[in-house]
């Protein structure tokens, strides 16, 4: 089987703002920026980002690497996210890599993932020898925002009613909201409706 040397991290900076700014939105995520901000690029170590599916991992960890002046060529070596197929033998060969590297190494998982990332000895001990972020479900204001700022992208800004309307009838995930703003869009474009004024 052979190893691939690192991972291919996306960058969505063609959808998002992918900035410490566009994911502080309360007082939680405010913390959390504060303290993944006070956090250099080197010597080693590693920084484990745990949440829930779309709470703001890859987000929190562009935005780091963007503040830091990180080469885009180098994202993939610096950061390891587990719902890219990655297991424990994988992330412990990129610690590896990032020691030998003398840089700081971003771990993004689920709680799920980090258990079974966990289940090598080497890496669990690394894990918990790290700098360990919990990243929480996201409240009705974060959701609003993202839903907000999705739209934004392609030009369409909703009334904080509408905005409102929307959350309160959504599953509560990230991604969910994320899904209904793809399709919000695509129906106002194809309907050639505007926005900026109340829709319902």
């Amino acid at each position: 089987m052979v190893m691939k040397a690192k991972q291919a991290f996306m960058d969505f900076s063609h959808r998002l703002p992918m900035d410490f700014s566009s994911f502080a939105t309360d007082i939680t995520t405010l913390a959390l920026v504060r303290q993944l901000r006070a956090q250099p690029t080197k010597p080693f170590g590693l920084i484990h980002l745990e949440g829930c599916h779309g709470c703001g991992k890859t987000h929190l960890a562009t935005a780091w690497l963007r503040e830091n002046n990180v080469p885009l060529e180098d994202w993939g070596n610096m950061v390891f996210d587990a719902g890219q197929g990655g297991g424990p033998e994988q992330l412990f060969h990129a610690i590896n890599r990032a020691w030998q590297a003398e840089h700081r190494m971003v771990v993004l998982s689920t709680p799920a993932q980090s258990e079974i990332l966990s289940k090598l000895p080497d890496v669990r001990s690394r894990l918990a020898a790290g700098i360990f972020l919990s990243i929480p479900d996201p409240g009705d204001e974060v959701l609003t925002t993202i839903l907000e700022r999705h739209l934004l992208v392609h030009g369409i800004k909703l009334t904080r009613e509408d905005l409102q309307f929307f959350i309160h009838r959504l599953p509560r995930s990230p991604q969910d909201v994320i899904h209904a703003a793809e399709l919000m869009k695509n129906i106002m474009f194809e309907q050639k409706m505007t926005a900026g004024k109340k829709l319902f």
